[in-house]
């Protein structure tokens, strides 16, 4: 895992989130190893995970390419490469005009152009219209393949809520 950014998002937090918003209907950005919703994408496709621990392909759209529109979507991005991270955020911006709840894990990066063009509001130094920024104190401690923690979290986090629009 030493380089990765695609790190399984401890299930407590992924489990607070849900519980505070009444559950997701899709995990935007997983692998099969670190999918936390039965339905969820990876690079590959759309897949539906059954209670054995396989998994069907309903699709070949990616999370970026699938829709989210009226979606309930949990993500947690891979953040590197920057332009897939950013990416992700736009497509979250998006949906949520097109009635989606996105709820985003993300890095503190407040020094990018996403974090400035779809979360952050230079003019009225707020969150963007529809858009709840929670910086977290101390760092996420991600969880590897065999559901451990990584010892030494990288980044600061903070959770993106895109609400939706209608």
């Amino acid at each position: 895992m030493s380089g990765s950014t695609e790190w399984r998002t401890p299930p407590d937090v992924y489990n607070a989130l849900a519980g505070e918003f009444g559950g997701f209907t899709l995990d935007g950005a997983a692998s099969h190893e670190n999918a936390l919703h039965w339905r969820y994408c990876t690079k590959e496709g759309l897949f539906l995970k059954d209670r054995d621990g396989g998994y069907e392909q309903l699709s070949d759209h990616d999370g970026l390419t699938v829709s989210w529109n009226y979606e309930s979507v949990f993500c947690n991005p891979p953040y590197s490469p920057a332009a897939t991270l950013a990416a992700f955020v736009e497509k979250a911006s998006t949906s949520a005009k097109q009635g989606a709840l996105v709820v985003m894990l993300l890095n503190v990066a407040s020094d990018t152009r996403w974090f400035h063009r779809h979360i952050w509001d230079d003019k009225l130094h707020r969150p963007r219209e529809r858009v709840e920024l929670r910086l977290l104190a101390g760092r996420i401690r991600y969880h590897g393949i065999l559901n451990t923690p990584i010892p030494s979290p990288r980044y600061a986090n903070m959770i993106v809520v895109f609400h939706p629009w209608d």
